[in-house]
């Protein structure tokens, strides 16, 4: 009976529809391809109901004596990169891609050109069926359209409670990103935020579900050689040891302005190998914490924490 009661409980988490960051749900966004380079980006609001964020510049980081992360590889800044990103609310809130990610893609001299995918509550191995409503735009934008770098993030709590659903649905997406002669990147997210709901009906703590995660995202990347910007790892370096910085909205899952800011820079130092902290970027963010992030996305990318072991071998028995 008890087994039951706990499969049950993991089940309505993984069908519960993630909450946008307004506590919406939003239509499945499917945004034309939004250029970040010649002009300062102020870029409008997707039709996504995500609030709109901020950042800030200025840091005087120590310079690291640490090689790029492995996998980066140096970009031309004459070409303009193509960028997808499929995933759900956790990649649109605060229009992350266009937003933050992009107008820190300019401020390092990069051209850009982003495409996102999301729908709220969506998980990769909806997006990888092509019957799935957003799968089937997943599949065709993939055959018609080139890519140098496409994005995945997973539904929140999915690598946790679900792995094998998550291994899946890469392996699929995998395929489908390299015929199309593009470089998958795997966008690995956060814990919930403790005192979450989630955490207590999947009996996990904030910091449990955070090995979880981190070990399923690097599990598969190291299996199928895909690069993976620990967002996750990033965050919870700040939950550890900035405890003023809140990075969480009011629903203790999705990130608010700082959350979308911090993962934008990881994902940013993962494919350019660029330290974070040496990029002159104004966006919004309160000036005292924007070190703290952009310090918080370095050692997430250059100095990435390992993994506890036990953590690995369940992300790998658990395949």
């Amino acid at each position: 009976m008890k087994k039951r009661l706990i499969a049950l409980l993991l089940l309505a988490v993984l069908l519960l529809p993630t909450v946008a960051c307004d506590g919406g749900q939003p239509p499945a966004d499917t945004r034309p391809d939004t250029t970040a380079p010649e002009a300062p980006a102020d870029t409008p609001p997707a039709t996504d109901p995500a609030t709109e964020p901020e950042t800030d510049p200025e840091t005087t980081a120590p310079e690291p004596e640490t090689d790029p992360p492995l996998g980066s590889v140096e970009l031309d800044k004459s070409k303009t990169y193509k960028i997808l990103f499929v995933g759900n609310s956790y990649t649109y809130c605060n229009d992350m891609p266009t937003r933050y990610f992009g107008e820190i893609m300019q401020a390092a001299g990069y051209k850009v050109k982003i495409m996102s995918l999301t729908k709220g509550g969506w998980t990769l191995l909806n997006s990888s069926n092509a019957r799935d409503e957003l799968g089937s735009k997943v599949n065709s934008i993939l055959k018609n359209q080139e890519f140098d770098f496409v994005i995945l993030q997973e539904q929140s709590m999915t690598p946790a409670v679900n792995s094998g659903s998550f291994y899946n649905a890469v392996k699929r997406l995998d395929n489908k990103i390299r015929e199309s002669g593009a470089t998958p990147i795997l966008y690995a997210t956060w814990g919930r935020k403790q005192g979450s709901g989630d955490l207590t009906a999947t009996g996990l703590i904030a910091e449990t579900m955070t090995w979880k995660l981190a070990a399923s995202y690097e599990h598969m990347g190291q299996t199928h050689d895909i690069p993976v910007a620990h967002v996750g790892l990033a965050f919870w370096d700040i939950v550890q040891n900035e405890r003023r910085v809140n990075l969480f909205d009011t629903d203790l899952s999705h990130p608010n302005a700082a959350g979308s800011y911090l993962a934008a820079l990881t994902i940013f130092a993962r494919i350019t190998g660029i330290d974070p902290t040496t990029v002159d970027y104004e966006g919004g963010v309160n000036p005292t914490i924007e070190p703290i992030l952009k310090e918080a996305a370095r050692k997430a990318a250059f100095e990435t924490p390992e993994i506890p072991e036990e953590y690995m071998d369940e992300a790998a028995r658990r395949k």
